[in-house]
């Protein structure tokens, strides 16, 4: 620590930022209570944190500062959320301009870059950079196209841009738009997941830092807290891992910080004879908004690569892509999970393994989970778990007229949600057979178009129907709480999520024990299903099977169990972690009803609003729900793309259902065949 730098009671840090001559100049926001303006200041220090310098912004700046940087002609250039400022070093204004479609404002060598996105027609972004001239506050006229989509661009103060993501870090030129590798995080054993990416430095092609900050929770108080450190790379003479044999792992999207910390304790075992090298595919496709193209087009590339024996030996969050879901592809796990160094059955909930079986093999193992399907009111729809599209139909169609029975939902997403449920009921990748021209697809087609809707308001939308002098909703704004119209008898159903025993204890006192949790209707009227919240698979290619699952069967003791529970705020599949996790939110709720009677006795108002106690029923309730799991959410994109696509037709009453469910079928069977 060189020095602490004191504020005073009325001044709020906004930005620090690097002086053209190395100083700190630090932004602070002084404010006098009571009254709704602010001065901004600049405040400049040396680096041994002595005050060289202060310069206080005019009264006319009245925008809200995000960062600011200094240019090598002493101006600062001040950036908001629609705007750029430019002052001169004695604060006067110099000019000023507008900023939209922005992906990224970076500080170079005192110079100023926009990167900004423009969406094309079918959804594809093309990024573009161009200069800002900070003697004048404006943007040069020419923009330079960028080859790639970078996702975290940052200025590596040594004169070059860079950009992080999920695989390592990667040289930019500004000239070409093309960029290189400089280094990958397999190289490294550092958690990279909390990174903060304005912090990065790059000294040299053989030292990095940056800082990286995460969020801890007070196991006693509930606070939260930050945790800040620092981290220096410094490249080594030689590989201390040489010799090692390497396990590759894919993954769509960086791994978790609690994977990524049992990751490097796996790579740094004194007898490990193997080290897990991670690659995001994520990082390798981001060509365009759409994210079932996305998706597509990701699980294509890794599904291509393990066919050519250069993909992937275990892989981390695939459960819901089910073309994977095959011997040819991936290890039927059951073999290892009853094997010599298994899980013990007893010790878990094993309808959840069960559930994630295809034909009795289980290609895809659940460390966590939710649990998503349909809450509804049992004075309506009466007491069940599931239900078949013919026994839906017969159900809601005894219902009162005035009954809604869903929320007002899309096609598209209604489409969605119902059909994840039951996909694997309409696809046969071992023949290579899909069946979306039958009965029950059209029935499901059918009850879509019945319920759903052409269109739902968006936020902006609702935004719109505020009252801008009171910040209240305008009366039918936001429309009625579903949870009322179903206590009261007017709505049937609503798609839900469940992943606590706390929010199980809500939803079951506010519809006062009327609730119910039912599966998807589908074509064998199963109940509630598993959606993953983290999976991982072996690949049938894999010349490490045996190592591959010595490193996914440590994720399922009980504390390990625990920790991935909590980070993911999901369900555990053990139960000796499912009950401490309970015990810790019926604690940690006895410590908020005490809480609010003290505070409503000092101060006549609850802290924590009107809670109640999470009891025994609740938790026998909560934990014959996740007893009931007997499917699990899956989706194939490259076909759930092709079936969006081709029944909006006929939700919009220009193609028949026969029709329609012709043209997917045809279209889908062939992406099938062609695999």
């Amino acid at each position: 620590l060189v020095t602490d730098i004191e504020l005073a009671y009325n001044c709020e840090p906004i930005s620090v930022a690097e002086g053209k001559d190395g100083e700190v100049i630090f932004m602070v926001n002084i404010y006098k209570p009571g009254e709704c303006n602010a001065t901004y200041v600049m405040n400049t220090y040396s680096a041994e944190g002595i005050q060289t310098g202060s310069l206080t912004l005019p009264e006319s700046f009245d925008d809200y500062p995000q960062n600011f940087y200094q240019a090598e002609n002493g101006n600062y250039i001040i950036v908001c959320d629609q705007a750029i400022y430019v002052y001169s070093p004695e604060g006067k204004f110099v000019g000023k301009s507008d900023i939209e479609n922005s992906l990224n404002l970076m500080e170079q060598n005192g110079e100023l870059y926009q990167f900004i996105y423009e969406v094309s027609g079918n959804d594809e972004i093309t990024v573009y950079m161009r200069e800002f001239d900070s003697r004048t506050g404006k943007f040069k006229d020419e923009k330079k196209k960028m080859k790639h989509l970078f996702t975290n661009l940052i200025a590596g103060g040594d004169g070059n841009f860079y950009n992080v993501d999920g695989n390592g870090i990667s040289k930019v030129d500004l000239d070409t738009g093309s960029e290189e590798a400089f280094f990958n995080w397999n190289a490294t054993d550092v958690n990279y997941s909390s990174y903060d990416e304005e912090s990065f430095h790059v000294f040299s092609e053989d030292k990095i830092a940056f800082t990286c900050s995460e969020w801890e929770t007070d196991k006693e108080t509930g606070d939260v807290q930050p945790h800040n450190y620092f981290v220096t790379l410094t490249r080594a003479e030689k590989n201390p891992h040489a010799g090692k044999a390497y396990i590759e792992m894919a993954t769509i999207g960086m791994p978790s910080s609690d994977l990524q910390d049992y990751i490097i304790r796996y790579n740094n075992e004194e007898d490990g004879k193997a080290r897990i090298r991670v690659h995001d595919y994520f990082v390798d496709e981001i060509t365009g908004t759409h994210d079932l193209d996305l998706q597509t087009d990701l699980s294509n590339r890794v599904y291509m690569d393990m066919l050519n024996g250069t993909g992937p030996d275990i892989l981390v969050n695939f459960a819901g892509y089910s073309q994977f879901n095959s011997e040819d592809v991936l290890v039927d796990l059951n073999k290892y999970v009853d094997g010599k160094n298994g899980l013990d059955r007893d010790e878990y909930f094993d309808n959840v393994l069960t559930a994630y079986e295809n034909k009795d093999k289980l290609f895809q193992i659940p460390v966590c989970f939710d649990i998503r399907g349909l809450m509804g009111n049992k004075d309506m729809i009466g007491e069940r778990s599931g239900w078949t599209y013919s026994e839906f139909n017969q159900i809601i169609g005894e219902l009162p007229e005035d009954v809604q029975v869903f929320e007002d939902t899309e096609y598209k997403n209604l489409l969605y949600s119902l059909l994840t449920g039951a996909m694997r009921s309409f696809i046969d990748y071992t023949k290579k057979e899909v069946f979306f021209d039958g009965d029950e697809f059209k029935q499901l087609l059918e009850i879509v178009k019945k319920y759903g809707v052409e269109y739902v308001p968006d936020y902006d939308e609702y935004e719109s129907k505020f009252n801008t002098n009171t910040c209240a909703p305008f009366e039918g704004a936001l429309g009625p709480d579903p949870i009322d119209l179903m206590k009261d008898n007017r709505l049937a159903l609503m798609v839900t999520y469940i992943y606590s025993i706390t929010q199980y204890a809500e939803i079951s006192r506010s519809l006062g024990d009327k609730e119910i949790f039912i599966g998807m209707p589908s074509p064998d009227g199963t109940g509630v299903c598993a959606s993953a919240s983290l999976t991982l698979a072996i690949s049938a290619f894999s010349q490490n099977k045996d190592e591959s699952w010595d490193f996914i069967r440590r994720l399922f003791d009980e504390d390990s169990q625990y920790l991935y529970t909590n980070s993911y705020m999901s369900i555990p599949l053990s139960r000796k972690a499912f009950d401490r996790v309970n015990q810790d939110a019926i604690d940690e709720r006895e410590r908020e009803l005490k809480e609010n009677q003290e505070f409503a006795a000092e101060y006549g108002m609850l802290l924590h609003g009107d809670i109640s106690p999470i009891t025994e029923k609740d938790v026998q309730g909560y934990k014959e729900l996740v007893e009931s799991v007997s499917t699990i959410e899956s989706y194939d994109p490259a076909l759930l793309d092709i079936i969006l696509e081709e029944s909006a037709a006929y939700f919009a009453d220009q193609k028949d259902v026969d029709n329609v469910c012709a043209i997917i079928q045809n279209r889908t069977q062939t992406i099938v065949n062609e695999r």
